[in-house]
This record gives C-alpha cells, sequence and structure tokens, in this order.
C-alpha cells in the first residue's frame, strides 16, 4: 500500500522483485523509496528502472535513537541545521 499524504490518496503497488518482498515504503523522493523489513533492514528502490541499494542498518544511523524496546526510532534534527 503506497499512501500520499499530498494527495489524501492510497493505491496497492505490486512487485515482482523478489528483493523487495516483504518491504514496507517509509519515503520516498524523486522516483525512490526508502523501504524497510521487519528486522529493521533499510533499502532504496525504484521500482521503474529496477534499481536498489541497501542502506545502512537503521540501529547504526547517529542521528536516530531507539525509543522504548526499540520499536520506535526518535529522529534528531539537529545534524541537518
Amino acid at each position: 500500500m503506497v499512501l500520499s499524504l499530498a494527495d489524501e490518496e492510497s493505491a496497492s503497488v505490486l512487485t515482482s522483485d523478489v528483493a523487495l518482498r516483504g518491504h514496507i515504503a517509509i519515503g520516498s523522493s524523486g522516483g525512490w523509496l526508502v523501504m524497510v523489513d521487519e528486522r529493521g533492514a533499510l533499502r532504496m528502490a525504484n521500482p521503474v528502472i529496477g534499481a536498489h541499494v541497501d542502506l545502512p542498518v537503521i540501529t547504526t544511523v547517529s542521528f536516530l535513537h531507539p525509543v522504548s524496546d526499540g520499536s520506535w526510532f526518535c529522529l534528531h534534527f539537529e545534524p541537518f541545521l
């Protein structure tokens, strides 16, 4: 399921790419999707051209901090200011 907050619309998207099955899109920019799986593994994918690349594990991103039992993360904006 893909949801556009700007357009207030949603759509189901299927992929034939086995590497992306079981992933959920958590963000997008310029045709690229940021995907995450149940283990927290991040991947960037462009379904139009069929390209994808693994990103660093979410727990290694210095500006994301786990909250409670680690099922949620807090994003600190200071590094971007």
